[in-house]
């Protein structure tokens, strides 16, 4: 949504939110940032964690849930911003075992996934530092990528296209743990013209079945 249709549609009159600015480093773009919104009409979630890892957040939804939206920046500190990211998250997930994290972790996986055994599809065959990374961290919390499988997304779309080389990549991802696995209907990636990452998509079954989205 850009920024007039945001005005037009007055949102803040009919949903909360929570957000952390974007930083702005001494060269380039403003980078990170997050903005989570809810409908006034759906339960309130509690906000556990913000900070520049991401938000954490607790769901009451039928099966309590921790939501995670995360960044992570794409600098000599990748690994170890993503290696505090995860270990945040193993703080709360004794406590909430059904586990969702989305974001663009700035990371390049191939078609691998958390567990050798089980094999995605990604229009993008490259996997590098970061990427390794990223699967061996989601892996030790029992987390699986959702990007390439066969619920809605099973050629492994692109979630990022570079503006100024044409380059592209799949640096954004939808995680869940193995509780959570069998309550996602879908992953999508959207079409979005307003940004070099497209919008990642995971609705889940459940008796109140929210869809959950990420902007990246």
């Amino acid at each position: 949504m850009n920024p007039k249709e945001w005005q037009s549609k007055k949102l803040e009159s009919t949903h909360r939110f929570v957000s952390i600015p974007a930083t702005k480093p001494t060269t380039g773009r403003p980078a990170g940032g997050f903005l989570f919104g809810w409908d006034k009409n759906v339960t309130q979630p509690e906000v556990l964690h913000a900070s520049d890892l991401g938000i954490f957040l607790k769901l009451s939804l039928p099966v309590p849930t921790l939501l995670v939206f995360a960044y992570t920046p794409p600098n000599h500190n990748t690994t170890n911003h993503t290696a505090e990211l995860f270990a945040k998250i193993s703080a709360y997930s004794p406590s909430l075992p059904h586990v969702i994290v989305m974001g663009d972790f700035n990371a390049r996986t191939g078609s691998a996934d958390t567990n050798p055994l089980s094999r995605r599809q990604s229009m993008d065959p490259v996997l590098n530092t970061r990427g390794k990374n990223l699967l061996s961290l989601a892996a030790v919390e029992g987390l699986t990528i959702c990007n390439g499988k066969p619920e809605g997304d099973p050629q492994g779309q692109f979630t990022f296209i570079n503006a100024a080389n044409g380059g592209r990549s799949v640096v954004d991802y939808a995680l869940v743990s193995l509780l959570m696995k069998p309550l996602v209907a879908s992953f999508n990636v959207l079409d979005w013209p307003h940004s070099d990452h497209f919008p990642i998509l995971l609705s889940l079954y459940y008796a109140y079945a929210p869809t959950l989205g990420q902007l990246c």
